[in-house]
């Protein structure tokens, strides 16, 4: 119901908006390029990733802890350096398990 309403006045108010920030208007302003643009969440990571996924996964997580000890990351940055990691080692595990399956019923004659 509020979609409908607001689609008849949508382009009229968004007019207005650009129309005041054209003028002036600083609020207006804000609002329109903290919609386009909105503020960026995180920042990259400074790792090399190739050097990275050739790591045993402790290793990883020992390399993600001395960086937040030194100040290069943030705790919340390697955390999420860690899900990635995590997800990639999910994924490498789950390709090694499809490729046994596959090679276990080439063998028992499944598959074909």
């Amino acid at each position: 119901m509020l979609d409908s309403m607001a689609q008849g006045v949508a382009q009229v108010i968004l007019n207005a908006a650009i129309a005041a920030a054209l003028a002036g208007d600083v609020s207006a302003m804000k609002l329109i390029l903290d919609r386009v643009y909105p503020a960026r969440r995180g920042r990259p990571t400074p790792f090399k990733i190739e050097a990275v996924l050739t790591l045993p996964v402790s290793q990883i997580t020992a390399a993600l802890i001395e960086a937040v000890g030194a100040g290069e990351l943030t705790s919340a940055e390697a955390v999420d350096v860690s899900r990635l990691v995590n997800q990639h080692r999910a994924a490498i595990e789950l390709d090694v398990i499809e490729q046994r399956i596959a090679k276990l019923e080439r063998r028992n004659g499944f598959g074909d």
